[in-house]
């Protein structure tokens, strides 16, 4: 089993080589809108979880098409850079840390009104 700190330190390059993935190679015009913000390696090195967040909330279906479609490329493009014995599984998901961050502090200013 992997270090935890070892875990990161992959989980931080595969995510470095997703994102020049998107900036250099792939293009779609429903992606430009999204960020990677952050990338989970489960224990095992099986599956990797990369989280993103879109600039307008109304383009997020879209984005969630594009990733679907890129997920098998991503993950031969991965193989080829990065030496390891199983390429994880890629799987994305919406960051709403964001989101949470904003409703919070909505309330919190609700609550320093009074």
């Amino acid at each position: 089993m992997p270090t935890p700190h070892r875990t990161e330190r992959l989980a931080d390059l595969l995510k470095q080589e997703t994102m020049l993935f998107f900036l250099t190679e792939w293009e779609d015009d429903r992606l430009e809108g999204m960020t990677i913000t952050q990338a989970r390696l489960t224990k095992d090195l099986r599956i990797l979880r990369l989280y993103y967040v879109v600039r307008d909330a109304a383009d997020k279906e879209e984005v969630e098409l594009g990733l679907s479609e890129v997920r098998s490329s991503l993950r031969k493009v991965l193989a080829g850079r990065v030496s390891l014995r199983f390429v994880p599984e890629i799987e994305f998901f919406y960051d709403e840390t964001d989101d949470l961050r904003e409703k919070t502090e909505k309330l919190f200013s609700k609550i320093h009104e009074f």
